[in-house]
């Protein structure tokens, strides 16, 4: 009997994740919850601690005006993997250099 808990656990943890994506998709990308969440992260971060630590990021536009956007235009699911892509790409020994946001034509690289 116990042992079924842990089942049971990790199933219902993923009908919410489920339910989760689900909903998010019933809004266009730059209003899904999670990214309008995930904007203000960004925004806050942007305003209180970028001012106080100097600027490392190689790339134009930096890596958090760059993930902003990316929220804004393809939503939480992609824009997060495309954070993760940049900032990965964002290290001391990378050459740098312009990276736009990608259009929502091209679609997450």
């Amino acid at each position: 009997m116990l042992s079924d808990i842990p089942i049971r656990i990790t199933q219902h943890i993923e009908l919410f994740f489920l339910l989760v994506v689900f909903l998010e998709s019933l809004f266009p990308p730059s209003r899904q919850p999670s990214a309008w969440l995930l904007k203000k992260v960004i925004k806050l971060y942007q305003r209180v601690v970028a001012p106080h630590v100097p600027t490392q990021c190689r790339f134009q536009p930096t890596c958090s005006h760059y993930g902003y956007g990316c929220l804004d235009r393809f939503g939480s699911l992609w824009g997060i993997l495309l954070i993760l892509i940049r900032l990965l790409r964002c290290h001391p020994f990378s050459k740098g250099g312009e990276d736009p946001i990608p259009s929502t034509n091209d679609g997450p690289r």
